[in-house]
Formats: C-alpha cells, structure tokens, sequence
C-alpha cells in the first residue's frame, strides 16, 4: 500500500464525488461513506503527476474489509459505498491518459431494474480517441471491489482493461452476462499491458476473461505480460437456463485471440458447456478478427498448475488464418483436466487445423498433464490433432477417451506423421488410460503405456497433488491456511532441427523451448549461452550434432539433436518419340525415364507434372517440340523431342442447297414444334408450335450443318428457324399483328425530350431491330418520353421511350405521334381523401387502410411499381413530401414492392409479430454459430450492409446458399444477425432465423 503524502478529501451520501475526483491530486486520498451510494457516470481525470503519486479512492470502512491477499466477497458490499449508474454508460472510467489511480472497498454495479444493455462496469480505457498508446490509461490499481450486474440485467462486461501497467486483485466481478452476443468478466484488446489479474472471483457468460477479439485502435498492439494467477473462473450452472435460472450464452472460460508472454497459473476454471461454441474450456489462438489485424498473435503462453473441471472439452489451440504470426511457444505443463461432462466435442485436448489462408500452431508442448473423465461424463478421444508443427507430448496420463489420440481418418503414429511433421514431435512416456487402441494399420509410437485405470499410473497422484496446492486457496479467495508449494519441478527440454536432413549448402533450423530452467547452454557442434527458448539457423558442411542443456531449480535437462548431410547426383533424363515423323490426324507416343529425379514438368508443346518416368500419346496437329524437366536433389535436367507432321489437303465438302427457294418477304410455315434462334445455329430464343406462321426477313445462310431463314412470325418470338422444317404457304400475306411495326415512312417525327402517345397497340423492344428481345407491349393513348433516337434498322426509324407505365424501350415511330405535354394522370388513390394520420414519422410501422398505389416517386404521375393492400406492414424510411394534395411516405413493406405510398391511407400499427417472416425467417430461437462456421440459407433472403433491418440491401441469396460465419453475432431490431462470406453472390449481414449449419 502507498504512502500518501497529500490531503484527506471525504465524500459524505449526497456529496458530489465528481467533483471530489476533478479536486484531488496526486498524493491526495478520498474517502467514500460506506453504505452511501453515488448514481452518475464518474471519470477518473487526467493529472499532472510527474512523480507518479497515487490518487486512492476508498471505503470509510476500509478497516472492515478483509486485509490485502484475501479476496472480498458479496458478504462485504455491507463495508463499501455503492457507485452506479442509471443509464448504459459506465458508472467509473477513465479519461484519456488518465495514470496514477488505485481503487480499495468500491462496490460498482447497476441497478436491478435497469431493463437496456450495459456495456460496461468499470472501464479502464481512453475509448475511441485510445488510438496512441500515450492515450491509455496507466498505474490503475482495482484492490478488493465487488463489481457486479444483476441477475436479469444484460451486462455485456463488467470490466474494460485497456490500460497500460494495471493490477486486478483480491476482488468479486460477477453477474457479467448477454444472451446472443458475447459477455466477460475482464475484457482487453486496446491495451499494452503489463498485467496483473490475481486471487478475483470471475463470473462472465461469454468468456470470463478474454484478450483480443476485435481489432486493435493502436497500430501494432498486442497486450503483453500479462500474469493471471490464483483465480476462480466460475459459471453458475443457473446461466444454462434450467429451473429458475436465465439462459445467457456461453462459449468457454478463457481466450486469447491477441496476447503475448503470458503466464496462467494456479487457476480453477469451472463450468463450460455447448452453446455458442462446443463446450471448451480453454481456447488459445492468433485471431485476426476483423481483418485489419494482421499482426494479431497468441504466443509465449504458458499455461500451468490450474484445475480444469465441469467442461465439455479442455484445451483448444488453432494457428489461425489471415495472421503474419500464428500461435506459437504454447506450454501445457502439470495441469489436471476433468473433462466430458456435457454434450459437445468432449476432447481433452486438440489442435486445430488451418483454413485455406492459415498457418499451424507451431512448437506445443503437453508436459505432465492429467486428463480424466468428469464424474457423469464421457470422452470422445483424448486428443484431436488436425495442425501443427513440432509437437511435444510427454509424461501424460491421459483417459484415451473413445477414440484415443486421433487426427482426420487417423490414429496414434499416423497422427503424429501427418499434422505434426514426420520429424517435428516428440512422444515420451505417455500413459493412456483404456484399453489399447494400438493396430497394425493405425499403431502408437513407442514410449506408449496403456493401464486399466488412473491408479496404475503413480505420476497422475503426483501432478494432481502439485495442482491441489498451486489451486487450493483459489475458490475461497484466501490463502492464508494453503498447503506448503511443492518442491521446484525438474526442468523440461524440447530441441528439433528442422530439416533434419540437408544437401550441402542448404541450412536447417535449430528450435527449443524449456520449462522452469533459468540458463541453458550449448555444446557439441554449437557453443556458447542460449535463452531458455529460441530459434537458430545454422549451415553445417558435415554431419552436426548439436547438445543442448537447461537448468533450473530442480536440476538440468539435456537434449541433443543431430544434422545429417545427404550427398546427391545429378538427375538424368532418355526422352524419345514414336514415330518422330506423322500425317495430319495420326498420333505418336513419347516415352521417358529418369535417374535420381524426384518431380518432372512439361512444358512448350505439352504441360503439367509428370511422373518420373511414364508415356503419353499425342495428336499434334503441325509439327511440334515437346520439352520435359526433370528436377532431384542434385538439381534439374531438361530433353526435347520433335514430332513432325505433313499436312494433307483434305477435300472440300460441297455446300449443299437449301430445300426451299424463299424469297425475302414470303409467306412461310412450319411442319413441325421448331426452335427459334437468335442467329443461324445460335442461342435458342423460344420455340413456334407446327402451323406457325411468319414472314422471310433474310436468308439464306448455311451455318455447316444445314440453312437458316430469319422469320417475322405473327406471334413472339420471332429469329432464325431452320429450313428443313418450313414450307411456303398458300397465303401471300398475313392480317397484321397485334402489335404491327409496318414499314415506316422516312420523316423523322421527334426530337430528344419529346412528349408522345402511342396511336396504335405497339411493341416495345430491348434495341432498335426486329429482333430485339420483345419486353411487351404499349396499348393505344400511352404516353411517354424520347430518351434516344432515331435509329434506323430493318426499313424502320426507331426511338427509345420512357413511357409513363411500363414496359419502357425502342419502339418504330409509325405508330407514335406528337403532343405538347403529359397530361398528369388522375390520382389513382381513392377520390376521398381523409387527413393524413397524425404522428407518423420514419421508423414507425404502418399499414394500408384501402388499396393503395405503390410509386417509384411521391407525385401521383409517379411510375407505379404496384400496389399494397389492407393488413401489409412496412417500415417508415423517408419522408414527408407533400404534394397534389397528399402526403407521401418512402415505405419498406414486408413483402411486394416498396416506394412511395400516400399517407392519407395509412396509419400506424405495431411492429410485426417476431413468429412473422421478416428477413428470412423470426426473431426468436436464433441458432449461435462461431466464426469459421458453415452455414446454409432456409429461404430467401436479404443480404444487407450492416445488421439492421434499414441497412441498404446489397441483394439476394436464395433458398440454400452456403458461406462462412465471419462476424457476429449482432442483435438489432429484434433479430441476431450473422455476417455471411457466401460461396457465390453478395456477401453481407443476414438474420440467424435464416440459417442453419450445414
């Protein structure tokens, strides 16, 4: 405890404690009336505090509380004043660079009926404008507080450490939970560190502490040196939602997405299960979580003499994608793991695999570790091994579990082999409790002991007892009455040389890494001082053997490892053809071999990896040089061969006569269902029944197969039909079509910006020709606009319309005429026009109270788009504009088209019910998925830019589309939403009620 030096300021109930805080200077004290309570949202200010003096804010009745290194409990908030708050802002944070503060006997909480999300108890951190590290707070000491929310109250986390040089010690924070989005006790990304989280009493839903998770504000920041010892990470069974507890989802008890030297020790952690992730208790990784993070990184862990218990799974470690360093330097040493009492992945331990972008986890030890069943519980294996590389497993005793220790479709060596590297483990007395798992085509390394039970093994009663008195004063929070430490434990060494077997001139990479040794020291090939874990890389000339030795308080560890010096020969290489000379359209063989070659490669006439030897026939079609590479350890070797090839004038084939002699403008018809093309043997435009009729418009032309003729028919579509399946018909001519484009005359009737009506039924085109894709049709009186023109094409002039009703395009001028002016059109809403409803603005819900018009603008000559009738919902999102007599609202309706709709026939109503389909599916029941996870749609649904049911629509993904968790979860709107990388189409945020996993 500080000596202070400065004045006593006391704060009685009612008094002003902000103003006490702005007062105060370094060296100064303020007293708290124990039992008063202060409501507001107070700010530790910044001071000038050049000799870094202490500013203590404390209970009157400090005295009463439990001495230092002995942890408050809920028993003493009767000792302490009561600071809180009555909105969702922090009741105590920190002003940017704010240093030098040291809170004693504080209770910090929120009301019980406080019924929006708090989004933070105490918070450490300069917030957004933290984007400097002279912006974080610093020397923040919190000794023996009872921070808490309450038990139906959405606290998303009770403590924000962003700070740099802060100590939680000796204190209760519990009730820190949300249902649908993570929640914490102790939450860090935007803080340097170092670190001290010691002897608290944690409770969070989510994680109960966790570092990293969301990118960092400061360039390059990882939270460092961090030390979390003699705590209990507790869940309460409650939070599962049975009985009359509240669900709040839970993903696992501790995580490191960011964080670096860090030290976990003789911790409890106690209750995890599935929800919204598999039940894991301990989850270490580099995470680059939003994507701007690329140094993001989980390494230097170590991770010892703690209590695993009341888990689905134990310990989960995952290299990770989209990171420059993945997780590394991670050390399991004398931990006891009682896992397998829920559902879910129930392993003791696994390393993850790696995306598509990621990397492995690399230089993992597992070191005197106990992994048991919990009582009620089952295992699926012990361990999952999908990644990594240099793996050390040694000295455990492990329950096998159903399957053993397993990777993907493998067990036991095989494992090892494949996603440790086959020089990258060590396995070392590991005793596996079960029956043996150990076959033929799947067998264990040596140094593999299976016994009946945990009892046959007597290292197991000895990590246990290490770990009962590292944990035993760490549920009671006092440690007064703890067992004597055990003796110093024997250090540990792990060595690899990666490769271990080089060609002259090439290098290999020496790694170790040590537990509880202070030096080590090389000997043999190499010499001098090491640090207890490093890498170095070195280039022998001949075989090396390097020595290295390690100690600590408990004696000296000594591996050695040795480089072996392969000496090549050049590869050869006999490529040859058969036969070397050919005719157009014969085919020869190329045959080849090689001598010390490890890979070959096709190039120039052929490509693509070849095998070291083989033959393959090829067609060439002019003479041609086929090039072969062949690649070994003593370098590469390259061959040519030539195949020759005469041509031969092949005879022209007669171009055959049409069937029939049509001329352009003769009356045609069909003998059979026909297709119509877009070209001559081109793109399939849709088809004319036998008996169609129509008119030649061109042809012939002979397409190799057969000749084609270009036929207006009298009903769509019209293009080029084939001309074995026409004949001529006994008619000349044909009445004229229902929409008649006859030949126009040459006089140009428009300009640009000309008004029109339609003087007869006329098509509206997708371009100025006959063969233009018909969109539809224009009746007689339609008015519209000339955007472009005039065109001339197939004998018409044609002009590009935007009519006032739809279909808009290219129409022939022949049926189109002049006039000065669009007359508005009469308002299609009904003719009694009731006063607009009062109090709707943007953001309500409402709804038709007749049939209404749905229009692209807020005028009544608007574009109709549709229309909406009684008992639709939509969402207010523009306006008021008035206009001929009407108030218009911008509407998004649940279902049909949105627009412009007038308000005099709507009126407000309620939100629709969450068992309504709004985005894809309801609002209630989401499911929780985690990053990386696979997800497929259950219906159509809106892909939007951000999670809101106002955000822009990017566009659709269909019923079935599959994609890839990338953030979330977000509540908004009475929805969880997901951001979705889909396999194809947008990608964007979608409501959980649409998805399920695949």
């Amino acid at each position: 405890m500080p000596t202070q030096t400065g004045q006593t300021i006391t704060v009685a109930s009612g008094g002003n404690l902000q103003t006490a805080l702005n007062n105060a200077q370094p060296g100064d004290t303020i007293v708290l009336e124990a039992g008063a309570t202060f409501t507001g949202n107070f700010i530790l200010p910044t001071k000038s505090n050049p000799n870094n003096k202490w500013i203590i804010i404390k209970s009157s009745k400090e005295n009463l509380l439990p001495p230092q290194g002995v942890r408050v409990s809920v028993a003493d908030a009767i000792n302490m004043p009561k600071i809180t708050t009555s909105n969702a802002t922090a009741p105590l944070t920190t002003a940017v660079g704010a240093n030098g503060w040291r809170l004693i006997g504080l209770e910090i909480t929120i009301p019980s009926t406080f019924t929006s999300t708090n989004y933070g108890l105490l918070v450490l951190s300069g917030g957004s404008s933290q984007t400097s590290l002279s912006a974080a707070p610093f020397n923040i000491v919190v000794d023996r507080n009872y921070i808490h929310g309450q038990p139906t109250v959405t606290v998303r986390r009770c403590v924000v450490l962003d700070a740099g040089s802060a100590a939680i010690i000796d204190s209760a924070i519990t009730e820190c939970h949300e249902k649908g989005a993570d929640s914490q006790a102790i939450w860090g990304y935007n803080g340097p560190g170092p670190y001290k989280i010691s002897n608290n009493l944690l409770e969070g839903a989510g994680e109960n502490v966790m570092f990293g998770g969301a990118d960092p504000r400061i360039p390059n920041l990882v939270p460092s040196d961090i030390e979390i010892t003699r705590n209990y990470f507790h869940t309460p069974v409650a939070w599962m939602g049975t009985g009359s507890g509240t669900l709040w989802t839970k993903k696992n008890l501790f995580e490191i997405k960011n964080g670096e030297r860090i030290l976990v020790e003789g911790n409890i952690f106690d209750g995890s299960w599935t929800d919204g992730q598999t039940g894991g208790g301990i989850l270490l990784r580099s995470a680059n979580q939003s994507g701007g993070c690329m140094w993001c990184r989980g390494t230097n862990i170590t991770f010892r003499r703690n209590l695993i218990k009341n888990v689905s799974a134990g310990i989960g470690i995952a290299g990770d994608s989209n990171v420059t360093t993945p997780a590394e330097r991670i050390h399991i040493i004398e931990n006891v793991i009682e896992a397998g009492l829920y559902s879910g992945n129930r392993r003791g331990f696994q390393i993850a695999g790696v995306a598509s972008n990621g990397q492995r986890a690399k230089h993992v030890t597992f070191d005197r570790n106990v992994l048991s069943v919990a009582p009620g519980g089952s295992l699926q294996s012990s361990a999952l091994i999908e990644g990594g590389t240099v793996c050390t497993f040694r000295d455990n005793v492990w329950d096998r579990g159903q399957y053993g220790f397993i990777g993907s479709g493998s067990g036991g060596l095989n494992t090892l082999n494949q996603y440790c590297g086959a020089n990258g483990w060590i396995w070392s007395n590991m005793t596996l409790v079960g029956a043996s798992l150990s076959t033929t085509a799947n067998p264990y390394p040596q140094g593999t002991t299976w016994v009946s039970s945990e009892s046959s093994a007597p290292l197991a009663a000895q990590i246990r007892a290490i770990v009962a008195s590292a944990t035993s004063g760490a549920v009671s929070g006092n440690w007064t009455g703890s067992t004597t430490p055990p003796p110093s434990s024997a250090p540990t060494l792990t060595l690899s040389a990666s490769p271990s077997s080089i060609n002259v001139g090439q290098s290999s990479t020496l790694a170790w890494s040590s537990t509880d040794a202070t030096s080590c020291s090389a000997s043999g090939s190499w010499t001098g001082t090491k640090a207890t874990s490093g890498s170095q890389t070195l280039t022998p000339t001949a075989n090396a053997t390097y020595t290295l030795s390690c100690t600590g308080a408990g004696g000296t560890a000594t591996q050695s490892v040795t480089v072996t010096i392969t000496t090549t020969t050049a590869p050869t290489l006999t490529l040859t053809a058969s036969p070397t000379s050919i005719t157009s359209g014969q085919s020869s063989t190329i045959t080849w071999s090689t001598t010390n070659a490890t890979s070959c490669t096709a190039n120039t006439g052929w490509s693509g990896t070849k095998t070291t030897s083989g033959s393959q026939t090829v067609n060439p079609a002019v003479s041609t040089t086929y090039d072969l590479t062949c690649t070994g350890a003593g370098g590469s070797v390259s061959r040519s061969v030539t195949i020759s090839v005469a041509t031969t004038t092949p005879t022209p084939t007669p171009t055959p006569t049409p069937t029939n002699n049509f001329t352009l403008g003769s009356a045609v018809m069909t003998t059979s269902n026909l297709n119509v093309r877009a070209t001559a043997g081109g793109t399939i435009l849709g088809t004319q029944s036998i008996g169609a009729k129509g008119t030649v418009l061109g042809g012939p032309v002979f397409n190799g197969e057969g000749y084609w003729w270009n036929i207006n028919y009298i009903n769509a579509p019209d293009g080029w039909s084939y001309d074995g399946f026409l004949v001529a018909d006994e008619m000349t001519s044909y009445p004229p079509a229902p929409t008649p484009e006859p030949t126009p005359t040459p006089t140009l009737k428009f300009v640009i910006g000309d008004s029109l009506k339609t003087l007869d039924s006329v098509n509206v085109r997708s371009s100025a020709s006959l063969t233009g894709t018909l969109l539809g049709t224009q009746a007689t009186g339609q008015y519209g606009k000339v955007i472009s023109g005039p065109l001339t094409s197939d004998g018409y002039v044609w002009w590009q319309i935007d009519y006032v009703n739809a279909p808009d395009g290219w129409s022939v001028q022949d049926y189109l005429a002049y006039v000065s002016s669009i007359p508005s059109a009469p308002a299609p809403e009904p003719e009694l026009i009731p006063p607009p409803p009062p109090g709707i603005q943007v953001g309500d819900w409402v709804e038709p109270t007749d049939k209404i018009n749905i229009r692209l603008q807020p005028t009544t000559i608007g574009k109709p788009l549709g229309k909406q009738s009684v008992g639709s919902k939509g969402l207010v999102i523009g306006g008021p504009i008035s206009g001929q007599g009407y108030t218009w609202w911008k509407v998004d309706f649940q279902s049909g088209v949105d627009g412009w709709a007038v308000g005099n026939f709507m009126k407000e109503t309620t939100a629709p019910d969450t068992a309504q389909v709004l985005e894809g599916g309801t609002s209630s029941g989401s499911v929780i998925f985690t990053d990386g996870q696979e997800v497929q749609t259950t219906t159509g649904v809106n892909v939007r830019l951000s999670a809101s049911i106002s955000a822009t629509i990017l566009g659709e993904q269909a019923m079935g589309a599959v994609g890839t968790v990338i953030d979330g979860p977000s509540l908004s709107g009475s929805y969880t939403w997901w951001k979705i990388n889909f396999i194809s189409g947008v990608d964007g945020w979608v409501t959980g009620n649409s998805l399920k996993a695949r």
